[in-house]
């Protein structure tokens, strides 16, 4: 009898042990990129407002998760990295200078076609050639 509850009393943590390893079935499976604002977007950034017709960009962006990242190439072909998400991109110049680092993208309007965006808008502020505050108007390529 003695022997018998050892045993029970040694098989119980590994019952416990495999019971909470199961269920999950696996990794879970990578999610899909949204197809939110992924894709290749061209326009232009007017750093001063009014001031300025506006700098050309390209940017290409993937967006998982809420999450928007990627790469912008402004009128000087520099690169700039981006990150944020459907309302605020943070753009850093790679690699900064000093005048010209980095700027925020608010973004105040999105158009749709088919529910799918085509072009967004919005302000910005940052620093580049100056304080930057301004405007910005991108369309899907």
């Amino acid at each position: 009898m003695r022997q018998q509850r050892l045993r029970f009393v040694a098989l119980v943590p590994f019952v416990i042990l495999l019971a909470s390893c199961g269920g999950g079935g696996g990794p879970a499976a990578p999610t899909a990129p949204s197809p939110g604002l992924t894709g290749t977007w061209s326009g232009t950034l007017a750093l001063r407002g009014g001031l300025d017709a506006g700098q050309p960009v390209a940017l290409e962006l993937l967006e998982r998760e809420g999450r928007v990242s990627g790469v912008m190439t402004d009128w000087e072909s520099m690169t700039w990295s981006v990150d944020g998400d459907e309302r605020l991109l943070s753009a850093v110049r790679m690699p900064a200078t000093s005048t010209c680092s980095a700027i925020e993208l608010s973004i105040e309007e999105i158009k749709e076609r088919s529910d799918r965006p085509v072009e967004f808008s919005g302000s910005l502020t940052g620093r580049c050639y100056g304080t930057a505050a301004g405007t910005f108007r991108l369309t899907r390529n």
